[in-house]
């Protein structure tokens, strides 16, 4: 089982995620905070599961019923969060 990190960047986004989303709905925020937090807690077990970008060697991974992907890398026995995307905003991969 390899150890789930959030760089500065994603905790940034977690942040302006939970702030956004709370000021529509609190109880939409918890739900959405809940899904992203357990799709990272399952990349603990399943490191690979994301969609490999062969351009810049990271991996994408879609949050369910949440439109929001997480970008993160595999290093060594941890998984780097490195950015948490909107599914709407143009991305390059």
């Amino acid at each position: 089982m390899k150890k789930v990190r959030f760089l500065k960047r994603a905790i940034q986004d977690l942040i302006e995620i939970d702030e956004h989303t709370r000021a529509h709905s609190p109880r939409g925020a918890a739900r959405v905070g809940a899904r992203i937090r357990k799709r990272a807690d399952d990349l603990a077990r399943f490191p690979e599961s994301g969609t490999l970008s062969e351009k810049t060697g990271l991996r994408q991974l879609y949050v369910a019923k949440a439109p929001y992907m997480l970008i993160y890398r595999v290093r060594g026995n941890e998984v780097q969060i490195i950015t948490i995307l909107h599914t709407s905003r143009n991305r390059r991969s």
